[in-house]
This record gives structure tokens, sequence and C-alpha cells, in this order.
């Protein structure tokens, strides 16, 4: 068995009290929701970036497909599972429009957490977004996720006992790339989006105690990339911005610092993000087949207080077409 929390231990004597019961769904939305995983890199090409503009910059032509697998341990909580599943496409052929197509779904295992407590976590959620480059040097794009649920639940003596879903619609990306000088791309994002957390004490009790709070998201994040030599880039992002609602305020302060080298038809990106090291490597065939893979050892995430540090493994397989 983990360690267990203290700190979760006191959010459990918290939401037993009455108090503060509806923060329980923003710690697995801000974690675990697309902004919470996704990377933080706004300025390179890439069909899964962030920032929607990137995806004009990345796209050659053809019809993109990826899909995606990424196990997130935390060290004092669940072990989460995420798939994912996007689509690239030109729906009107030499106009410019890029369409991103994307699902993304969680689960995770009933942790125990200690002194009979179990943690478990599920969702899923779904984006359109839409790309434009409006010469060699402007892209623009927006992001729209009309629909993410993220739900947290503990378990009490295998008893559920808590029941906390967040759900967020209509949250909006924004996004621009702009390369004003041969060599450096200059990007930036604006996020924001509300979400409904609804809490629910005692679910399968003959009386279960209800509520509800609504919650504002806004993030900046903008980034800098540069090409050093013919096939080297350094890059450097950073995102500001917090989440507040009743009782709840959560500030977000992320750097990530990357290198990436292309060596032929592969790739290899060594980044330092939030305090931690990670890597990532890619390689494309010459039949438009990409497999990439990413670890991260010890990351430290916005829930560390509660969840620990996680170690995060991804692979993904890619094709056009």
């Amino acid at each position: 068995m983990k360690l267990w929390s203290l700190s979760f231990l006191l959010l459990v004597a918290m939401i037993g009290a009455s108090a503060l019961p509806t923060q329980l769904g923003m710690i697995g939305k801000s974690v675990l929701g697309e902004a919470g995983l996704a990377t933080l890199e706004v300025t390179q090409p890439d069909y899964t970036s962030y920032n929607p503009a990137a995806i004009a910059l990345a796209y050659d032509g053809k019809v993109y497909t990826q899909g995606g697998y990424e196990v997130i341990n935390f060290d004092n909580g669940p072990t989460v599972k995420r798939d994912s599943e996007i689509v690239v496409f030109e729906p009107f052929k030499g106009k410019g429009y890029i369409v991103r197509l994307a699902r993304y779904g969680i689960d995770s295992n009933v942790e125990n957490m200690g002194h009979h407590y179990g943690l478990e976590f599920d969702g899923q959620s779904y984006e359109v977004s839409l790309a434009k480059a409006l010469n060699d040097k402007v892209a623009l794009g927006v992001t729209w996720i009309p629909y993410e649920k993220i739900t947290t639940e503990i378990y009490r003596h295998d008893n559920l006992f808590v029941k906390d879903t967040a759900k967020c619609g209509n949250e909006i990306i924004a996004g621009l790339t702009w390369k004003p000088i041969d060599k450096l791309t200059l990007g930036a994002t604006y996020d924001y989006g509300r979400t409904t957390s609804d809490f629910v004490l005692g679910p399968d009790s003959p009386h279960p105690h209800f509520d509800s709070d609504k919650f504002k998201t806004r993030l900046m994040t903008y980034g800098a990339s540069y090409q050093i030599l013919e096939n080297t880039t350094v890059s450097a992002n950073f995102q500001r911005g917090h989440t507040s609602g009743p009782g709840y305020y959560d500030k977000v302060k992320l750097d990530r610092y990357a290198v990436t080298q292309k060596i032929g038809r592969a790739s290899v990106t060594v980044d330092y993000f939030d305090h931690a090291w990670g890597a990532s490597a890619q390689y494309t065939t010459k039949k438009g087949m990409t497999i990439g893979a990413s670890y991260a050892p010890d990351t430290l995430r916005a829930s560390e207080d509660v969840l620990g540090r996680a170690k995060i493994c991804s692979v993904w397989l890619g094709k056009t077409w």
C-alpha cells in the first residue's frame, strides 16, 4: 500500500464537516482536465498542440489520425489511465481551414488512501479546434470544449462515501503563432472556462447531502522557440492564471524549458517542466506512420499536497492518409 496522505485525510474531515465540499471536484478537474494534462508548448507545429494555431503549422495537406495511451501513477494516489483519439483534416480543400476533432477519456483504480478510505477518478472530454495560417508568419486558432466531465469518488469501507462531478461546457482556448524573423516563433493562448462542481455526500444513503458551486478558469500561456542550429530548437513556455470560486482560489504558475533535436525522421525532446525533468521521442516512417513515447519520472502537479508527485508515461501512434 502507498503511504496515505495527511492532506487527503484532512480533506475528508472537512467534507465530513460539510466544509468546502465542492473543492474536491476541482482537484480532479485542475489536474486531469485538458488544461491540466496538456503539454505546455505553444510555438511548435504539432497536431496535438494545446495551442490550436499550431495545428495549421503542422498540417501537410493530408488527413491525420492518432491514438494515444497515458499512465499517470501518483505517489500517494490512484493510477490513472488516459486514452485519446484525434483526427485532423481540411474540410474545404484549398481554403486553408484546418479542423481537429478529439476525445479524451480517463479511468483509475480505487486506491487505498489509508484508514479505510479509497479514491477513484474517471471522466470524458471532447473538443473541436479550427486553425488557419493567414500567411507564412501568422496563424490563428480556436479550440471549443463543449463537454468535459471529471468525476472524483471517495469510498469508505468499500461503500461510496462522496461523489463530486466537475462539469465544464463551452470552454474556449484562443491561440496565435507569429514568426517575426527567421528561426524565431512566438506563441500565445488564452483559456477561459466555467465549471460546475456537483457534490454528493452519501450518494447511496437514504438521505444524501447535495451541494453545487460554479468556478471560473482563466489561463494565459505564452512562449518562444528559436532554431539555434539546423536541427536543434530551444523553447521556453510560461503559463499564468487561476481558477476561482466560492472559498477556492488555485493560482497557476508553470514554466517549461525544452530542447528538441531532429535526427533524420526522428526527434528527441528533453524538457524541464514544473520543477521536473522529462523526455520524449518520435519517429515518422516514409509511409506517414508516426510512433512516439514520453516519460516524466517525478512530475510536480497542482495536486501534490493531496496525491503526491506523479510518474507519467505516454505512447501514441499516428498516420497520415
